[in-house]
């Protein structure tokens, strides 16, 4: 009996944390870290990726908590109304995941860079809870969504060097692209579109990969195939948006998702970063395994 409410509330807090995700975060703290000068540390990579897997963590918890009444209208398998757990138990552990992260970041950040390390993840805390509490409300929120991703690069960043221009002009574009994503996604309980011209957003990080390769004159083979995988993979997802008995939004935005590991392979091979880029890869493929089992949204 005991084993049993263990797996259920392991099960619970994979759906909780949509740990489907979480290799998007891996690829996104790589590629900060890769534009902060991150070569060979490969141990400081990991707990970053830890830290930023605990923002993200408590950051889903936190979400199921604020959307808990919409949740039983509308989406009642989610874990807090079909009762694995409650508003006040995601809420804890939530702040529980964002304490850790912070502990964590203070803990591998160069000794000059930790307040501005601190100052990053701060913001990052705040957005997602702004996110969290009114991303009903707002319609703009999908901006803030993207606005997290891209304090994921900067504070990935601000770990080893203050954050650069490459590396918001890169943030900033994924900004758009979970932008995008979001805005998709608001009609996908009822699988209809409300409007189409998010689409153009999903393309930004790509034109500013070939912008970026054709300044630096570093069109590799590597970056060349993944750009092409990339725009493929994007133009495949958008089908499933499509009218039609074929629309399936909700594998649309998952697709979309695990998108973002191709984003940042490409970014990753135009820094010359090939284990990382080659981590990227493999890390998109982990993110469609794991798609398979726990909902990415």
């Amino acid at each position: 009996m005991g084993k049993g409410v263990v797996r259920v509330k392991v099960s619970t807090m994979l759906k909780l944390g949509r740990m489907s995700n979480l290799p998007t975060i891996w690829t996104n703290t790589a590629v900060g870290l890769a534009f902060a000068g991150l070569l060979t540390d490969y141990t400081l990579a990991i707990i970053a990726m830890v830290a930023m897997s605990l923002m993200y963590i408590g950051g889903m918890f936190l979400n199921d908590a604020f959307d808990a009444k919409w949740d039983a209208q509308h989406n009642a398998t989610r874990p807090i109304p079909s009762k694995e757990t409650t508003v006040e138990e995601a809420a804890a552990f939530g702040s529980l995941f964002f304490l850790a992260a912070i502990l964590l970041i203070v803990t591998i950040a160069r000794e000059e860079q930790i307040i501005s390390a601190l100052i990053s993840a701060v913001g990052l805390i705040v957005c997602i809870l702004i996110y969290d509490w009114k991303h009903k409300a707002w319609s703009f929120s999908a901006w803030i969504m993207g606005a997290c991703r891209l304090l994921v690069y900067v504070t990935a960043a601000d770990l080893l060097s203050n954050s650069g221009w490459p590396v918001l002009a890169i943030g900033a574009c994924v900004m758009a692209y979970i932008a995008g994503i979001t805005y998709l996604a608001r009609s996908e309980h009822l699988n209809q579109m409300n409007s189409m011209w998010p689409i153009a957003l999903l393309y930004c990080p790509t034109a500013t990969v070939i912008y970026f390769a054709s300044i630096t004159n570093n069109f590799s083979i590597i970056l060349l195939a993944t750009l092409l995988a990339t725009i493929f993979w994007t133009l495949y997802s958008i089908r499933s948006l499509m009218p039609g008995e074929t629309r399936n939004i909700g594998k649309a935005i998952s697709n979309l998702l695990a998108g973002i590991c191709l984003l940042d392979a490409s970014f990753l091979f135009l820094l010359d970063q090939v284990i990382l880029g080659r981590f990227a890869l493999v890390a998109f493929i982990l993110c469609l395994l794991l798609q398979r089992k726990i909902p990415a949204s």
